[in-house]
C-alpha cells in the first residue's frame, strides 16, 4: 500500500468513529423523545412545542456561525430529526395497546410504555 492509501484508511476510519458517534447520539436523542413523549402521555399533553423546536435551531444556527458549518446544511439535517421525533411522539401518544411495539416499528419495549 501507498502512503496515500494508508494516510486515506487512517481518516476513513476517523470518519467511521464519527459516523458511529453520530449514530450513538441519535439513539440517545431518540430514547429521550420517548421519554418525552411518556410524560406527556402521563400527563395528558398532546401538542408538540413549536417554540422549543425555534429554541433549538436558534442555538444551533449560533452554532453553526460560529464553527463556520453550512447553516443550510444543519437546517436540513434538524427537519428531518425533527419531523422523526414528532411522529415518534405521535405513534406513542396515540397508542392504546403498549403490547403491539413490535408491529409499529418504534424501537422502545413494551414494559417502558405500561402505565403505573
Amino acid at each position: 500500500m501507498s502512503n496515500y492509501d494508508l494516510e486515506l484508511e487512517k481518516l476513513r476510519r476517523e470518519i467511521d468513529k464519527v459516523d458511529d458517534a453520530i449514530c450513538d447520539s441519535l439513539l440517545i436523542r431518540k430514547e429521550l423523545i420517548t421519554e418525552i413523549a411518556l410524560l406527556k402521555k402521563k400527563y395528558g399533553v398532546t401538542e408538540m412545542s413549536e417554540s422549543r423546536r425555534e429554541e433549538i435551531m436558534e442555538r444551533l444556527t449560533e452554532w453553526s456561525i460560529s464553527n463556520f458549518f453550512p447553516t443550510y446544511v444543519l437546517k436540513e439535517i434538524y427537519d428531518i430529526i425533527f419531523e422523526n421525533s414528532i411522529l415518534h411522539q405521535e405513534v406513542i401518544l396515540l397508542r392504546i395497546d403498549s403490547t403491539s411495539n413490535a408491529d409499529m416499528n418504534i424501537g422502545i419495549p413494551a414494559s417502558n410504555t405500561e402505565q403505573k
